[in-house]
């Protein structure tokens, strides 16, 4: 990663290795400070023109710098905080009928401040290492903190299967070039627009609710009757057609001694029923696999798709 040069380091490291700001230490070497990202020394720029800030003792910034203490900062204010605003939550699913029927249900939740018991630093869940794990009310939720490296879909992924909840705090540079403890928690505890779900809190029972409203409405919605699909087999030479309905398949054959009592029997036993008028069998589009294997299996050939004209 190349420096950015517009945003200055303003964290740095004690002989303690306690995380500080330039405001908060003696000034140049004096302040006995290294850079958590090389661990180089570093210089307390305490000017009368220019913004206050850390820099190399050797006068080469690494490229680091600035994402690392800016990192471990935000984590600092998570650890010695008590609670924070969370982003609004939301779950879409699509649900589609057997007849084409489809819409989408969402479920979903406010911004709102949750409170937190703990907050432990890089904990091992699984096959991830969050930068920080919340616990609240037993609800373990996972923290990441992005200052230049968003969370990636394969990472999104993982963290579902994980099945905890998890969120993303982002930190641009673009935004700021110096950083103030009170500029940091306002951004990781009081902000909501840089924040955004990985995972929602209760996302199965979000998944569940969304579900049974995409379902509801797709149920609700008209029936559009498409343009209806005929397949048609030969069977000792004769014609067997199956049509494909919205509300069923309709079969029917030419009139052979032999292949009608097959095919009609064929259409019973999946508990079809026969049109008088229409001299024809319907069955439920719920049989179509079984209707066409046993079709198949007295065809002289497979079916063919039949453009209705």
């Amino acid at each position: 990663m190349e420096a950015n040069h517009n945003v200055r380091q303003t964290f740095a490291l004690n002989k303690h290795y306690v995380l500080v700001h330039v405001r908060d230490v003696a000034r140049g070497a004096a302040c006995d400070c290294r850079c958590p990202a090389c661990g180089e020394s570093l210089v307390a720029k305490q000017g009368m023109i220019r913004d206050w800030h850390f820099a190399h003792g050797q006068g080469a910034d690494c490229s680091g710098a600035v994402e690392s203490s800016l990192h471990l900062a935000a984590k600092a204010i998570l650890q010695r905080g008590s609670g924070l605003m969370v982003p609004k939550g939301k779950v879409t699913v699509m649900k589609q009928l057997a007849d084409g029927r489809k819409f989408r249900g969402r479920s979903r939740y406010r911004a709102a401040w949750m409170d937190y018991d703990q907050a432990k630093a890089e904990e091992t869940i699984g096959p991830v290492r969050p930068d920080i794990t919340l616990v609240s009310g037993g609800q373990k939720v996972l923290v990441e903190i992005a200052v230049t490296h968003p969370v990636d879909e394969a990472k999104v992924g993982v963290l579902e299967q994980i099945g905890l909840p998890a969120m993303e705090i982002v930190l641009s540079l673009d935004h700021r070039g110096l950083w103030s403890w009170e500029d940091l928690e306002r951004e990781v505890i009081e902000d909501v627009g840089n924040k955004r779900w990985l995972c929602p809190i209760d996302r199965e029972a979000m998944l569940i609710e969304a579900e049974k409203q995409a379902d509801e409405k797709a149920r609700a919605a008209p029936v559009i009757e498409t343009r209806p699909v005929r397949y048609r087999w030969h069977v000792q030479g004769m014609i067997v057609d199956a049509v494909e309905r919205s509300w069923g398949i309709c079969v029917w054959s030419s009139f052979h001694p032999d292949v009608t009592p097959t095919v009609s029997a064929i259409c019973k036993q999946l508990g079809g029923s026969y049109k008088p008028s229409f001299r024809n069998w319907v069955v439920s589009r719920f049989f179509k696999d079984e209707l066409f294997d046993m079709l198949e299996r007295i065809a002289d050939a497979p079916y063919q798709r039949v453009e209705r004209t």
